[in-house]
């Protein structure tokens, strides 16, 4: 049975019709952009139609009444309604009242239609970070998906990275709009946000902007803010769920470098000398290393030490990786992502360090 469409310009061909671009119902919430495309991006395509014809078909799907629903393509569908309105770029006037735009209709529904556009919008690399982790965010509210689900979905290689774009949505809209257009990058918006001190937080959301004023906001110069606004007080990387225990604990482990208190002037403690170089007792006997993260560390470099497949990794990559880590679902390996970052950043000793990887070591026996 042939496909039927309620529009005014009909030329079915398959499942491939050319309609007036007003005849096709669209819905906002469907898209997979969280920032819409600007008028200049748009007047790009409607020249490129006009100039070049239209190379793919937007994909539609048909409701109840006959009416095509925009599934993906909304860019393009922009752009043919400019075309039938008419526009004026350059000093030169465009308008093709008779302009129709090529669509594919198919069956589906809301969330398959939403699912087929984030897949067609995200394997085209026509998204970027901020779109995708408002994306996810719906899959995860719609769809039910979890984490695990929306990395198969996006392919990605990297398992931390879904957890990584979902702390971009804690982010300021303008701050959003600063890495969705480039200005701000993704790691460096990560680096923002591992300030827990909301007056630092707020202080650095302004500089951060007011950088932006003159082009792109340096990565380099947030990462040197940041570490600034860490050495001048104690910043606590820990999500206000934790256990009070545990924070009790953390709090212990700062007060505290290589299980040696930290003195000022006279002997006097300096509670907010944290993050600074550690403080040794030259009497007391340096701490035992644990032997048994070095005899994995020793085994596992003699068996990859001159492979050229495992190639050293950078401060960068690793801090990456770990800042993933900070949303896995088990409590012991969170705890410890976050007692490491604290560990890179000169704010935990070795040991307490050593005794949360052996912590960790134990629950997993325990399973």
């Amino acid at each position: 049975m042939a496909l039927k469409l309620e529009t005014e310009h009909e030329a079915p061909r398959g499942n491939n019709w050319k309609v007036n671009p007003f005849d096709i119902e669209v819905r906002p919430e469907l898209r997979g952009r969280h920032f819409a495309p600007t008028k200049e991006e748009i007047i790009k395509t409607a020249l490129t139609l006009l100039q070049h014809e239209q190379q793919q078909a937007v994909k539609c799907r048909r409701l109840p009444n006959n009416k095509p629903l925009l599934v993906f393509g909304y860019t393009r569908w922009e752009a043919a309604c400019l075309i039938v309105k008419g526009f004026e770029h350059e000093g030169v006037q465009y308008h093709n009242p008779e302009f129709a735009l090529r669509i594919e209709v198919s069956d589906a529904n809301d969330e398959t239609a939403f699912i087929q556009n984030i897949v067609e919008n995200c394997h085209r690399n026509q998204t970027s970070d901020i779109d995708d982790a408002h994306n996810q965010q719906k899959l995860r509210a719609q769809n039910t998906m979890s984490d695990a689900d929306i990395t198969r979905l996006y392919r990605y290689n990297d398992p931390t990275k879904v957890g990584r774009l979902k702390r971009l949505l804690v982010l300021p809209e303008k701050l959003q709009e600063l890495n969705h257009y480039g200005k701000l990058t993704t790691t460096a918006a990560l680096d923002i946000l591992d300030l827990t001190n909301e007056a630092h937080q707020k202080e650095m959301f302004e500089w951060v902007k007011s950088q932006a004023e003159n082009g792109k906001v340096s990565g380099a110069a947030v990462r040197s803010k940041v570490r600034e606004f860490m050495t001048e007080g104690v910043e606590l990387n820990l999500d206000a769920s934790e256990d009070d225990d545990d924070a009790s604990n953390d709090l212990q482990t700062l007060a505290s470098t290589n299980g040696h208190p930290v003195n000022g002037v006279n002997g006097a403690p300096v509670a907010d000398a944290i993050g600074a170089a550690p403080v040794i007792d030259p009497v007391s006997p340096a701490p035992a290393p644990n032997n048994r993260i070095q005899s994995t560390t020793n085994r596992n470099s003699k068996k990859r030490g001159e492979d050229p497949k495992f190639k050293p990794r950078s401060n960068k990559e690793i801090r990456t990786f770990v800042e993933g880590l900070k949303e896995h679902p088990d409590k012991a390996m969170k705890k410890w992502a976050k007692s490491f970052l604290m560990f890179m950043n000169g704010r935990c000793g070795e040991k307490s360090m050593s005794e949360q990887m052996d912590n960790l070591l134990d629950a997993t026996r325990d399973e």
